[in-house]
């Protein structure tokens, strides 16, 4: 440090004044050569009481630039700012979430380019929520009267899979389809996805075969004529209802046959008995507990 003393005594009991500035140059850690910030030190004594104040340097060569605050502790002209630090952990055993924590520090930088960092403060708490984790319980066992849907997917509406199959037929034709099969059918049952499947692709060979005969024809129309006209769909699958015994007690056999089949990928082989529900279109029901 570099000192210029500028000093008046005055004698005979009066108060001694002493003052100086100093230039000085930021702390070895934070300094780079003499060049840096400069500061004013002053001190006012009466020889028992000494008064020590320290200010920015004046001149053109001393101050703090802009958004720097004079901190003599850290040598110069600083603006502290907070660094942050975080991590995280995943909730215990029994529950989902993830949680986090974080700590802080100060940083000192100092207007030369250079930083110091203060020690980091305490953790704080874990924060963020943790859920327990609810395990579905067993399904009860079945009982006499349980009901449950053919699990070889038969298709009755437009959320059971293969609603969808073949591109060509409209909704609304589809369903027409379903409803003509459970009136055919002797105890009201839905198609299964093959006869499904089956009867849409003709029934859409059909439609286009008859717009290529008549040019002009919409495909809704065209749909409409290849169903009702004889020869069409619907005489096909009366038909073959008639063919496999779909429209007589017969089937019956065929049917609850599915249902047990079911019954024994749901329940276990040999578990229940179960029989299809008439008329329901795709459900079964327990009718014995083994």
């Amino acid at each position: 440090m570099k000192l210029k003393f500028e000093y008046g005594l005055i004698v005979r009991g009066m108060i001694a004044t002493v003052s100086w500035a100093a230039a000085m140059s930021p702390t070895p850690a934070l300094g780079q050569g003499d060049a840096g910030s400069h500061a004013d030190l002053g001190f006012e004594t009466d020889v028992t009481h000494l008064n020590l104040t320290v200010a920015p340097g004046s001149g053109a060569s001393g101050g703090c630039v802009g958004g720097y605050v004079f901190q003599a502790a850290h040598g110069g002209c600083i603006r502290q700012t907070i660094a942050s630090q975080s991590e995280s952990r995943a909730c215990a055993s029994g529950y989902t979430g993830t949680q986090t924590r974080k700590r802080n520090r100060p940083v000192y930088m100092h207007q030369n380019g250079s930083s110091a960092f203060g020690s980091w403060g305490s953790w704080s708490g874990w924060a963020g929520a943790c859920t327990a984790t609810t395990v579905p319980p067993d399904p009860l066992p079945p009982t006499v009267g349980t009901t449950f849907s053919v699990l070889s997917g038969m298709i009755c509406v437009a959320s059971d899979a293969g609603y969808y199959a073949v591109s060509g037929p409209s909704n609304a034709n589809r369903n027409i389809l379903i409803e003509a099969y459970k009136t055919f059918s002797y105890y009201g049952r839905c198609p299964e996805p093959s006869g499904y499947t089956f009867w849409l692709a003709l029934w859409a060979d059909f439609a286009q075969e008859y717009r290529v005969a008549n040019p002009g024809a919409t495909a809704e129309y065209a749909y409409g004529q290849a169903w009702r006209q004889p020869g069409g769909v619907e005489d096909w699958l009366l038909d073959a209802a008639g063919g496999n015994k779909e429209n007589t007690p017969a089937i019956l056999a065929d049917i609850n046959k599915l249902c047990q089949d079911s019954a024994n990928t749901k329940y276990g082989a040999g578990k229940v008995m179960a029989a299809y529900v008439n008329k329901s279109g795709n459900k079964c029901t327990v009718t014995r507990v083994n």
